[in-house]
Formats: structure tokens, C-alpha cells, sequence
């Protein structure tokens, strides 16, 4: 029985976002990137309806403070700044709002 060997089929993969790039430096706190997250993630939260959502980054973490009209709304807004690029730990203080009367 003969063995077949056929050449490697080779591909290139292209990602369909941009990748962003890690400040080289000593260690310092990641300015650029959390204004970028700031920038991103304000963006997303306007349009979780009837949310009132503020963000600031300290070093890798990202402060979340305002209200949400459901537990739901929260957990979605902590998420979505998770996302983004060097928010590494989400410190959520959103509060639910309660329901109008």
C-alpha cells in the first residue's frame, strides 16, 4: 500500500477587527486605553434604555455608577465594559432604579 503525501494546504486568516496594541513601558497606568474604553463603553451604554450609566478607569478596572431599571440592565452594563480593550476587573456600583409608580 503506497502512502500519499500531499503538500500542506497553507491559508492566511485575516481577523475582522483591530487588535489593539499594548503600551510598552514600564508598567504605568494605561491612559490611552482606558479613555478609549471610557469613549467605547459610553457609547454601548446608550442604548440600554432608560439607564443612566457614568464610567471611569482606574489603572486596569472600571468604575460603573449610576442606575439601571433592572438587575438585568446591571449585570449587561458590567459585562459590555469587560469588553472592552485593557479593562481587566469591572468594580460595579449601578443601582436599579425602582419601577415609576
Amino acid at each position: 500500500m503506497g502512502r500519499n503525501q500531499q503538500d500542506p494546504i497553507r491559508s492566511a486568516l485575516k481577523v475582522g477587527f483591530d487588535v489593539p496594541q499594548r503600551e510598552s513601558g514600564g508598567g504605568g497606568e494605561p491612559a490611552l486605553a482606558a479613555v478609549s474604553a471610557a469613549k467605547s463603553f459610553a457609547s454601548a451604554a446608550s442604548r440600554i434604555p432608560g439607564a443612566t450609566v457614568e464610567i471611569s478607569v482606574q489603572g486596569r478596572t472600571a468604575v460603573l455608577q449610576g442606575t439601571v431599571p433592572s438587575d438585568r440592565e446591571r449585570l449587561v452594563a458590567e459585562r459590555l465594559a469587560l469588553l472592552e480593550p485593557g479593562i481587566e476587573r469591572v468594580e460595579n456600583r449601578l443601582t436599579v432604579a425602582p419601577p415609576p409608580p
